[in-house]
């Protein structure tokens, strides 16, 4: 259990009245308003109660409204309801005035709750910086901000600390909990060699590392980066609603002012009535839902991706995304693991697949070539036990060679062999791996990378959403690259590309694209995919796995490295744009059916508050289940 001290309870009680103040005031000027309609004793004192309650419940309005008027922005919501109330007072309708903003302030509270709910989906992820690292300088381990640290500084990362740099393990073994990154609570196993991924917690032993990325460029500090701005970039929705809104409030100001002097300029008797109606009108007006309703339905979406372990640098990103036709990705890391795996062992007749991998592993066990570890990983999934290796001898880019019970064994490119290949020995476009045992040729192994599990559901609901165009650019040879677009049915690829060739042509595909008023979106994840995520429409980039550099540059970071999270941002996406427009339409249709009631005073000023109240609660709500869909 969690205890907090008697001196930090006080601190808690303090910091909290000073954050709601606003709302202390409020239901202060609610319950003086309580007070006066219930009980009759204030009458000698009635009016300067009403003015304190009214002042309580409205002095945050009122002071916007002044501040907005100096600054030159004088129609919005607080100067709508400012004159609103002001002329109920006028007119001597003091319980409306303080009923006005007393609900008012109630649905601006809601708002504010739905906001920073919202918005602790985000914060829960700059939660992830580290505050210390421990650096060696000369023989010494001193603490100093993160920030300070530089590539290739040595790092102590004691347990339960965070890893503040990207970084080589040097010295040290350990686990680390990567679920703040990745969503996943399994715990990762490290050793020397090991690439770490600064915001990742260290669970078990203390461990060296050596920094690969200055502060500036780590993977958790470009993150950090795309979070903050989250918020930052409006839809062409939002935009709308901006400029709408600019033009509707003065405009409403002159209704008002129609409907209480024209009237009295053709005889209208009656001068408080039609005063009484304008200030309805002005009331029932107010565009709170409509101003709120559209950036908070994106800003709740952004909040639900966060929660998914998805990162979305912009509300325009999800206001792109139904305007998708062609789906542009990288190979290697994206679509498949980036991981080699055994596909297939040709033998030749005097020798069984389970005695060249027994063989190949025994060499290969002492090795840190990825190739090397996944033929050792294979031979542990067929439980052999590996022999003994002697005098082993391993040349970069070649292969290695030893003795094994007697007999020199090379395993290796074509070329690291000594002896007599078969006739007839073609290039499969996979990996291949040679075996010669003593003076005759073996067998090969061939290696390939795998699709990540959820690579072929991607595709398949990219193809019932009816994107046109799924293509694959690739820096891979075309065999290996032909063998994903099989398997996957994509409809083109572009192999052994350069940065520069992938963006050449990605800059084709957005012109053809452009043209038919359509979007072009690239998923990638290395440093030579970040030209093509730049210049791409929307980009995504994974987060786990994925180069700095990419990660800066994506609309979208996967964090879960997986395809399938794409797919849940286009749901998201959807869903979002359905209840935009939800509450856009309800907004209208009630504001506009309200307007006309309180011109031909047929609505009341109390009507009027719950108009405007209610809609604004219901256009809240409305855009808050994308939180609890999400939550749930």
């Amino acid at each position: 259990m969690i205890t907090i001290k008697r001196h930090e309870k006080f601190q808690l009680i303090i910091k909290f009245a000073g954050a709601n103040k606003v709302a202390i005031g409020t239901l202060a000027g609610a319950i003086l308003l309580t007070a006066l309609v219930f009980f009759a004793d204030f009458a000698e004192i009635e009016t300067l109660v009403y003015l304190t309650a009214y002042l309580l419940a409205s002095y945050p309005v009122l002071g916007q409204a002044g501040k907005n008027i100096f600054r030159g922005k004088i129609f919005d919501e607080n100067f709508l309801m400012t004159i609103a109330t002001l002329g109920a007072i006028l007119i001597g309708e003091y319980p409306e005035a303080i009923a006005v903003m007393v609900f008012y302030r109630i649905g601006e509270f809601f708002e504010d709750y739905a906001i920073e709910r919202s918005k602790s989906s985000l914060s829960q992820l700059l939660q992830l910086q580290p505050e210390r690292a421990w650096l060696k300088r000369d023989s010494n381990w001193i603490e100093v901000v993160p920030a300070e640290v530089r590539k290739g500084s040595r790092l102590l990362i004691k347990p339960g600390e965070k890893i503040p740099l990207d970084g080589i393990v040097v010295a040290g073994n350990s686990f680390l909990n990567t679920a703040a990154l990745t969503g996943e609570a399994k715990l990762q196993p490290i050793k020397r060699g090991s690439q770490v991924l600064s915001g990742s917690l260290n669970q078990e032993n203390a461990f060296e590392i050596e920094t690969t990325q200055d502060y500036a460029d780590s993977t958790l500090t470009k993150i950090l980066k795309l979070v903050t701005e989250a918020s930052n970039k409006k839809t062409t929705t939002e935009k709308f609603i901006t400029r709408f809104a600019s033009k509707y409030t003065p405009l409403v100001v002159l209704g008002a002012i129609i409907i209480a002097l024209v009237p009295l300029l053709f005889g209208a008797a009656d001068s408080q009535e039609w005063f009484r109606r304008a200030l309805v009108f002005l009331v029932i007006a107010c565009p709170c839902a409509l101003v709120l309703s559209v950036p908070l339905s994106y800003f709740s979406a952004l909040g639900a991706a966060a929660k998914q372990q998805i990162l979305v640098r912009g509300s325009d990103s999800l206001d792109k995304l139904s305007r998708i036709q062609t789906v542009a990705f990288d190979k290697t890391g994206t679509l498949t693991q980036g991981k080699f795996q055994i596909v297939k062992i040709e033998t030749t007749a005097e020798f069984a697949s389970e005695q060249i991998l027994r063989f190949a592993a025994t060499l290969e066990r002492q090795s840190n070539h990825p190739l090397a570890r996944s033929i050792t990983l294979a031979s542990q999934a067929a439980k052999q036990e590996l022999l003994t290796a002697s005098d082993l001898r391993e040349t970069a880019g070649k292969g290695i060679s030893g003795t094994i019970a007697g007999q020199v064994v090379r395993a290796g490119k074509r070329s690291w062999l000594t002896c007599d290949l078969p006739a007839g020995l073609v290039n499969t476009g996979m990996t291949e791996i040679y075996v010669q045992i003593g003076d005759q040729y073996a067998g090969r192994i061939l290696l390939a990378d795998s699709l990540k599990p959820t690579t072929e559901s991607l595709i398949k609901f990219l193809r019932q959403r009816r994107v046109k165009h799924l293509i694959l650019l690739t820096g891979d040879n075309l065999k290996n690259a032909q063998q994903t677009v099989t398997s996957l049915n994509l409809d083109d690829v572009k192999a052994g590309l350069l940065p520069a060739d992938k963006l050449k042509i990605m800059e084709n595909y957005r012109q053809i694209a452009h043209r038919q008023k359509h979007q072009v979106m690239f998923v990638g994840d290395g440093v030579n995919d970040a030209p093509v995520l730049a210049s791409a429409d929307v980009s995504v980039a994974m987060g786990q796995g994925g180069a700095a550099a990419a990660i800066e540059l994506a609309d979208i970071v996967l964090l879960k490295d997986q395809p399938q999270q794409l797919q849940q941002v286009f749901e998201l996406a959807e869903k979002t744009k359905k209840i935009v427009w939800e509450n856009i339409g309800l907004a209208l249709i009630i504001k506009f059916a309200l307007l006309l009631l309180g011109a031909f005073g047929l609505a009341t000023l109390w009507e009027a508050v719950f108009a405007d109240v209610g809609v604004t609660l219901l256009a809240v709500f409305n855009a808050l289940r994308l939180q609890w869909q999400r939550s749930a």
